[in-house]
């Protein structure tokens, strides 16, 4: 946690986008990299969406929980409609407090299995809660364009990653001359 911390503040003062902003993206970018694809191999063998991923997850992390390596992953709480098979609430507990990095994970689930995701954040620790709770849907993309298919916040993150991207190839191309 130390690392990923001080790592963040780092890219902060580098790039002035919030250390939340940051950890969403790292979030976002652990679940759908082709490494995490490879070191979770055995968890991803049998999950076909986003949903089903972040039950695995919440299981991983139960089996974590059990070592003795003293390990304190976060508790995963599942509420589920009876009148929305794709929606659900996630309930987060860490003393960690790194929701922005589940939302983010959230949004990679998605990204990985094509599909969309609308997530509403209902309560946060960070703001005094016990827990946060998210209410999340997973939705198949309608047929169009990608811009069509893309929510705002979808397509303010594309900006912030061209932006990041932009910014990186910036400062390597000073650093070379």
């Amino acid at each position: 946690d130390a690392a990923l911390l001080q790592g963040v503040g780092v890219a902060n003062q580098l790039t002035r986008f919030t250390p939340e902003t940051l950890l969403r993206e790292y979030g976002r970018y652990f679940i759908s990299n082709g490494l995490t694809s490879h070191l979770c191999a055995y968890l991803l063998t049998e999950v076909r969406s986003g949903k089903e991923l972040l039950m695995a997850m919440g299981d991983a992390h139960a089996q974590m929980r059990r070592t003795s390596d003293g390990l304190t992953p976060p508790l995963f709480e599942y509420e589920f409609y009876s009148h929305d098979p794709h929606g659900f609430v996630l309930v987060y507990k860490s003393p960690r407090k790194l929701c922005s990095v589940l939302v983010g994970a959230i949004e990679g689930a998605a990204l990985r299995y094509g599909e969309k995701v609308q997530i509403t954040e209902r309560s946060c620790m960070k703001a005094g809660a016990d827990a946060c709770r998210f209410e999340v849907h997973f939705f198949a993309p309608s047929s169009g364009t990608l811009s069509q298919q893309e929510t705002p916040e979808q397509q303010e993150r594309r900006r912030f990653q061209r932006q990041l991207a932009q910014g990186s190839n910036v400062r390597r191309c000073s650093a070379k001359r």
